[in-house]
């Protein structure tokens, strides 16, 4: 999990609560249970859920409990490890061929890299392989 994440969260969270803490004359616990209302929770994570289940289709809506959890649980990929697997797999191409590397290809956690390398195993053209990578990189980065 990237700590990060999950500080910026809590700090989030606490810097919404201080300012209603403090928002009077000082720290008053009253104030801050003035902001609880159960209707207006309900009604504003309600909303918010059944707008979501208007416009999405389910399977679009399950599927966010997958991204979050990745979004807590997965490390960051570092360029030096992505680096160092590169020159491996490139070391035993070349000494054995491409198709040695169908057992890696299935081993690999990186769904980018291992498209493109099982293009390269199915003996795709360069070119065609770097123009589709550019264009899935180029999406992806369209979408974030």
């Amino acid at each position: 999990m990237d700590i990060t994440t999950l500080i910026g969260a809590i700090a989030g969270l606490l810097l919404i609560g201080f300012g209603i803490l403090f928002r009077g004359s000082g720290l008053d616990i009253k104030q801050f249970l003035a902001f609880y209302n159960f209707p207006s929770i309900l009604i504003t994570f309600g909303g918010a859920i059944c707008a979501t289940l208007v416009n999405y289709p389910l399977s679009q809506v399950v599927g966010v409990f997958k991204i979050v959890k990745k979004v807590f649980s997965e490390t960051g990929v570092s360029a030096g490890g992505i680096i160092e697997q590169f020159v491996s797999l490139s070391q035993k191409a070349k000494k054995a061929g491409f198709l040695v590397l169908e057992d890696d290809i299935k081993k690999m956690d990186n769904d980018f890299m291992r498209r493109g390398l099982q293009m390269v195993v199915d003996g795709q053209d360069a070119d065609f392989i770097r123009n589709l990578m550019e264009t899935e990189v180029a999406f992806f980065t369209r979408k974030t």
